[in-house]
C-alpha cells in the first residue's frame, strides 16, 4: 500500500490502494468521510514518477555518502604518506650529512693528508 499525504487547509489525506491492479483512490477528508474515485492513468503515472524520483534521490545520497567516505580515506592516506616521507627523509638526511661532511673534508685536503687518513675517510 502506498500512502501519499498532502498538506492543505482541509488536511486531506490521499491513500492509494493496490491489490493486484490499482483499483481506486480513497480520499479521506478531515471529517473522516471517505470518498472513492477511479484511478486514472495520469495519477498512476505521477505516483510512479514520484517513486522513481525518490529512488534516484536515495541512490544519489548513497553515492554521496560513499564519495565522502572515500575522500576521508584518501586524506588519511595522504597524511600517512606525508608522515612516512618526513620520517624517512630525516632518517636518510642524518647519515648523509656526515657522509657529505667527510667528502667535503677529503675533497679540500686529500693532497695534504697522509695516505692512511685518506683510506680511513674512504
Amino acid at each position: 500500500m502506498l500512502v501519499i499525504y498532502t498538506i492543505s487547509a482541509s488536511a486531506t489525506t490521499f491513500v492509494l490502494y493496490n491489490n493486484t491492479d490499482i483499483d481506486l483512490i480513497g480520499i479521506v477528508e478531515g471529517s473522516g468521510a471517505e470518498t472513492t474515485i477511479d484511478a486514472s492513468a495520469a495519477v498512476v503515472f505521477v505516483i510512479l514518477i514520484i517513486n522513481l524520483i525518490l529512488k534516484v534521490i536515495r541512490v544519489l545520497l548513497n553515492a554521496q555518502d560513499r564519495h565522502a567516505e572515500a575522500l576521508a580515506q584518501e586524506r588519511r592516506a595522504v597524511q600517512l604518506k606525508n608522515e612516512f616521507v618526513s620520517m624517512v627523509s630525516h632518517e636518510l638526511r642524518t647519515p648523509l650529512t656526515g657522509i657529505a661532511g667527510f667528502t667535503d673534508t677529503l675533497a679540500e685536503s686529500w693532497m695534504a693528508l697522509p695516505p692512511d687518513e685518506v683510506d680511513e675517510f674512504l
